[in-house]
């Protein structure tokens, strides 16, 4: 589960807004799930459901978090009344709703527990990460570093992006895309779903941090990634490549060529 990055002060809000639209929690419509997707957050934290198990109620196919975060700005009304049906008319209770945000908030520190670290400890560590990852590239991200330069991109391997994140390349321009490799040679099919969880679990560490950053996973495998792959990849990545010209095709076709700074 990714950190909630939600402040307490901005849920309120939302709690207030959420309120005026549904006459103080009496009447809540499809049409206001609609208008304002972020809605979900709250019936979630009030059911006291993790994202994944929230999902499974729902029976999404897409992230859970993409509509909390108000990525997604909009859902049909369709959708938003099927959801409503599965959570069930029940009561919102805005001290619930806070308890279970707190609960959350606190279990989800878990993933992140470089943050305990003092600022001494954490400046070794990003020197140790910058001495230890500058010497051993690996064939995989040189490979595409080359492909990337060659296509006209400024790109850095393996950029500490903070004391406690590394980023496998980085593309600097406007936007800022980060790509996190893996070449998965595995022909068991646990083996390979459990490195990419991996993945996805980096993904997300870097998305707290950089939020704004258009991240990239280059995922090229003996196995094709199955449906369920992509499901897990999506939450923190805009996008999933299965090989270098893939990739590099696809950022001059969705990005362009950003400008080197």
């Amino acid at each position: 589960m990714p950190k909630i990055s939600l402040t307490e002060k901005a849920l309120r809000r939302l709690m207030s807004e959420f309120r005026s639209q549904t006459k103080d929690c009496e009447d809540i419509t499809a049409e206001a799930i609609a208008a304002n997707p972020r809605f979900l957050l709250l019936l979630r934290l009030n059911a006291g459901l993790s994202q994944t198990s929230f999902e499974q109620l729902l029976g999404m196919s897409k992230n859970i978090h993409k509509y909390e975060t108000g990525a997604i700005r909009r859902m049909r009304r369709e959708t938003a009344a099927r959801f409503l049906a599965k959570i069930g008319r029940t009561a919102i209770s805005e001290e619930v709703v806070i308890r279970n945000f707190r609960k959350f908030s606190k279990d989800s520190c878990g993933w992140f527990k470089a943050n305990t670290l003092s600022e001494k400890a954490s400046a070794a560590r990003l020197l140790g990460a910058q001495t230890s990852l500058s010497k051993r590239a690996s064939a995989q991200e040189e490979e595409l570093a080359n492909a990337l330069k060659r296509a006209g991109y400024a790109v850095s391997v393996n950029f500490p992006t903070t004391s406690k994140s590394v980023v496998d390349l980085v593309i600097w321009g406007d936007p800022i895309v980060a790509i996190e490799c893996k070449r998965l040679t595995t022909e068991k099919r646990r083996e390979q779903t459990e490195r990419i969880r991996e993945l996805t679990y980096q993904g997300y560490k870097i998305k707290f941090y950089h939020r704004d950053v258009y991240l990239v996973a280059l995922i090229e495998a003996k196995l094709p990634l199955q449906p369920s792959d992509y499901g897990e990849l999506c939450g923190p990545y805009n996008a999933v490549c299965t090989n270098v010209r893939e990739l590099v095709n696809y950022l001059n076709r969705t990005i362009g060529q950003p400008k080197s700074v």
